[in-house]
């Protein structure tokens, strides 16, 4: 009864979404994993071909973001996909961009790859190409292009759409040769990471954007070793002791490991340890 009587006092219908725990907007919000808990919505084969995973029992689920009502509520819908789509033939020597697009009559879901990276900002791009996808992470909700919206530039004008970028891959002459699929709720865990000090380490994140674009927060955590359950909180560098950013892009971040310790582990300052990298979009 709880349940019925809080959906039957939802001002818009659209919003039934956002009281069941959506957590991100404009997010995967699951999908199919692989065995060491990373998300594998994309897949690769052998020479240029991939398939985006999905079924009935391990589907792919999506926020769409779609701005705001009157009364500046935020207006989102799910969409579900759960067949699987193959992709032969892929262009070589070209990064491809994986996204799903909600009809927003009937709701039904269809994969598509461009070749143009999408952008996400308060404000939107000068000089778009075609085809380009804008994501307005601005909160404004009684301006002409709402926040929280996808829009693709059609060549003069700005359209808002529902699309969802879930991954990416890159191929060469005749092979993949990467593939990223995207943190799921735009929240990523690495594996943990040998490293000593006085070295660089690149550590994935695989949000699609800059770190900078989802106004995340990054945090590092360090052990001994794998018998270490007494992880500690590895701190900003100060003086030659612990880590900071030199390299962040889209879809990874370089680090530095100060020359005289990582983290202080209880008596002194390790001078190798595992690290672990987590990042949580603000958005």
């Amino acid at each position: 009864m709880a349940i019925q009587n809080a959906i039957n006092n939802i001002v818009n219908p659209k919003q039934i979404d956002r009281v069941f725990g959506i957590q991100r907007r404009q997010a995967i919000d699951q999908g199919s994993i692989d065995s060491s808990g990373q998300p594998n919505a994309i897949t690769t084969s052998t020479g240029l071909n991939a398939q985006i995973n999905a079924s009935s029992t391990s589907p792919i689920v999506c926020n769409f973001a779609a701005g705001f009502d009157t009364s500046g509520i935020p207006i989102d819908y799910t969409g579900i996909y759960t067949s699987n789509q193959s992709y032969s033939s892929l262009t070589a020597n070209t990064t491809h961009y994986f996204y799903l697009g909600r009809d927003t009559s009937t709701g039904a879901l269809t994969p598509t790859r461009i070749t143009i990276a999408p952008v996400y900002a308060r404000t939107a791009p000068t000089s778009p190409a075609t085809g380009l996808h804008w994501f307005k992470t601005s909160q404004d909700s009684l301006s002409t292009q709402p926040g929280m919206t996808m829009y693709e530039w059609n060549g003069s004008i700005w359209v808002a759409r529902q699309r969802v970028f879930i991954g990416e891959l890159t191929t060469g002459a005749g092979a993949v040769t990467s593939i990223a699929n995207y943190a799921y709720g735009r929240c990523y865990e690495s594996a943990w990471t040998a490293v000593s000090t006085n070295n660089t380490v690149n550590f994935a994140h695989n949000l699609g954007m800059s770190p900078a674009e989802a106004q995340s927060t990054i945090t590092f955590y360090g052990r001994q070793n794998s018998s270490d359950l007494n992880h500690a909180f590895v701190p900003a560098y100060v003086q030659g002791y612990g880590i900071y950013f030199w390299a962040i892009g889209r879809l990874t971040q370089r680090v530095f490991v100060g020359g005289t310790g990582i983290y202080f582990d209880g008596s002194s300052w390790r001078t190798s340890a595992d690290l672990k990298c987590s990042v949580s979009s603000g958005w």
